[in-house]
């Protein structure tokens, strides 16, 4: 081990201590601002999340409460309004206008259709 004079040594290198402010700093009353702004957000993606699972756990796609003579059907791979329709006719009933009322009771735009969606069969007579 080798000990050196502390007196007369002397370093090369000069060096300067800055001491730097930070740009900002939390304050109490900031970070209280800071906790309820992330619980407001927290609670306000919990709202979502929650008015998300109640959308899709509506049975049916039509507004109206279910009636009486009414029938809920969900789609199979393959069914289209069409068979749906000639499934529920009775006989010499017109398929076509079958169709526009379960597109109507359901508030469909289109005859699109698929499997796993829940249709309401309107009373057809």
């Amino acid at each position: 081990m080798i000990l050196m004079n502390q007196g007369t040594y002397r370093s090369i290198h000069t060096e300067t201590i800055l001491m730097v402010k930070p740009a900002h700093t939390l304050t109490a009353s900031r970070l209280i601002k800071r906790k309820e702004f992330k619980f407001i957000v927290s609670i306000m993606v919990a709202v979502l999340i929650f008015t998300s699972f109640l959308l899709i756990a509506i049975d049916a796609s039509g507004t109206e409460p279910l009636k009486l003579e009414e029938k809920i059907v969900t789609v199979g791979s393959g069914d289209t309004l069409w068979d749906i329709a000639s499934l529920h006719a009775m006989k010499g009933d017109d398929i076509g206008y079958i169709v526009y009322k379960i597109k109507n009771r359901n508030d469909l735009s289109t005859v699109t259709i698929v499997p796993g969606q829940k249709l309401i069969i309107p009373k057809l007579n």
